[in-house]
This record gives structure tokens, sequence and C-alpha cells, in this order.
């Protein structure tokens, strides 16, 4: 981690790459687009596929991953000022995770493949959560995952 960000525990526009901003712009639009008054997860999804210019866009076409939302074809979506208070809680972890893996590899911004990243950690996370919660605690796949989260091998 960079040393004038090792501890910082939110996250600073000036660290968005263009195209992550970019991207984020057209997560406010699809936000917008589908009624909706913050920018979700699945808006910052869109985003990143549609910043063509980014490499997580790319990663997404590669993988057959789509612009659609709940049904909806946003191709048309308009990319639209975004600031932190359109986030909702979920997207601003998201994004905080970017920073974080940007800093680890020591960049001085985060873009879009970061936020790719970010969003990954969030999910591996929330699965972590769901499956220790809803799992025997004692059993043994719970051991793996604890000692995986503790960088052991199980």
């Amino acid at each position: 981690m960079t040393p004038d960000r090792q501890h910082e525990t939110r996250y600073n526009w000036d660290w968005l790459s263009d195209h992550a901003r970019s991207a984020l712009m057209f997560a406010k639009g699809a936000a917008e687009a589908t009624g909706s008054d913050r920018v979700e997860p699945q808006h910052l999804f869109f985003g990143l596929d549609r910043e063509t210019h980014g490499i997580a866009a790319s990663i997404l076409e590669r993988n057959g991953l789509t612009t659609k939302i709940d049904g909806m074809n946003l191709e048309g979506a308009n990319s639209l000022e975004v600031n932190e208070s359109d986030l909702d809680d979920v997207t601003g972890i998201i994004i905080q995770e970017a920073f974080k893996e940007s800093a680890r590899l020591g960049d001085r911004v985060a873009g879009t493949t970061e936020l790719l990243l970010g969003y990954l950690a969030y999910i591996q996370a929330e699965a972590r959560y769901q499956l220790t919660h809803e799992i025997d605690l004692y059993g043994p796949f719970a051991k793996i995952l604890q000692a995986q989260s503790l960088g052991g091998k199980a």
C-alpha cells in the first residue's frame, strides 16, 4: 500500500482513473433509467461493461456478460455526473474495495479493473458470510473457509 494511503478508510474521487469515473457515470445513467435514485451494484456492473476503454469491459465481453439489468436493455442510458451521495451502501463498499486493491498494487489510482476486482471481493466476502452462517459453523466446510480467510491452507 502506498504510504500516503495506507491509513485511509474512505475514498477520494481523485483516486479514480478517467475510465473508472466514466464507468460510474454510466452506472448513474443506468440507475436513472431503471428508476433508482441510487447507484446499485448492478448499475456499476453495467457501467463497467459500457466503459469500453477500460480493461473490465473486455473481461466482461469475453465472458459473455451483457448490458441488461432486470430484463432492460440500457444501451441508450445516458452518462451522468455522480458523487458519493449517489451510491448505495454496497456500491460504496465495492469502491472502497477497489481502492484497497489499487493501493495494494501500489497504483495511485483505481481503474475499471480495480472496480471489477472490488466487485468480486465484495461478492466473495458476502458468499463467505452467507456460507458460514447457513452451514454448521463447526463443520469441515466452515473450517476450510476459516483457514482460507486467515491465509492458511485447509
